[in-house]
């Protein structure tokens, strides 16, 4: 959340309501397809203060309100992963900063009893996929291309997601920290394990 005001009514609200907050679940994010040539600096710089100083500066103020037995739950992607070359370095960029700094959270936090974890999604259907600034046949092309390299041979739905992100924010997960859940139909995970590599 990068608007300062409404962060602090946010948290002030929280904070006189319950008093304390469990989890914090970091979920906002941007992505485009550019390639280096046509991505600008502006591009560049909303996608990292959206997808990663917008959540550290959430992180940031939610703290005072963290207890021991608290889980932050950050949403990353299989992008940094996998060097995916269609146009999206930046948004790699941002997701792959994500990641680092939750480990370096997850060192700093562990001493107050507060975990941090991250959920790295991989070809999930959504509706951002209809927002990407590209020709409806280029983008038809695109992501059936995409699903052939998909070892489980289909789209991932949101709710496939959610239920690891329930997992983090769930005492079920209470001795895990600093660990990533990638959640990709295993892209990362058997990379020639797709329909496309299948004799």
């Amino acid at each position: 959340m990068l608007d300062s005001k409404a962060r602090d009514v946010l948290f002030a609200t929280i904070k006189e309501k319950f008093g304390h907050l469990d989890i914090v679940f970091a979920n906002a994010g941007i992505g485009h397809m550019m390639s280096i040539e046509e991505t600008s600096e502006a591009t560049f710089d909303e996608t990292l203060r959206i997808n990663v100083t917008g959540a550290f500066l959430t992180i940031q103020a939610a703290l005072p309100l963290l207890h021991a037995g608290a889980s932050i739950i950050l949403n990353g992607s299989i992008g940094p992963m996998i060097g995916f070359p269609h146009g999206s370095g930046f948004y790699a960029a941002s997701k792959g900063a994500l990641h680092a700094m939750s480990r370096s959270m997850a060192a700093e936090l562990a001493p107050r009893g507060i975990r941090i974890n991250v959920v790295a999604p991989g070809f999930i259907e959504t509706p951002i996929w209809e927002r990407v600034p590209v020709p409806a046949d280029l983008l038809t092309a695109l992501t059936e291309r995409l699903l052939k390299g998909v070892p489980l041979d289909r789209w991932g739905q949101a709710e496939e997601v959610a239920k690891a992100v329930l997992f983090l924010a769930s005492d079920d997960s209470s001795y895990v920290h600093g660990s990533e859940i990638i959640v990709d139909g295993g892209v990362t995970g058997t990379m020639y394990g797709g329909p496309i590599y299948r004799g």
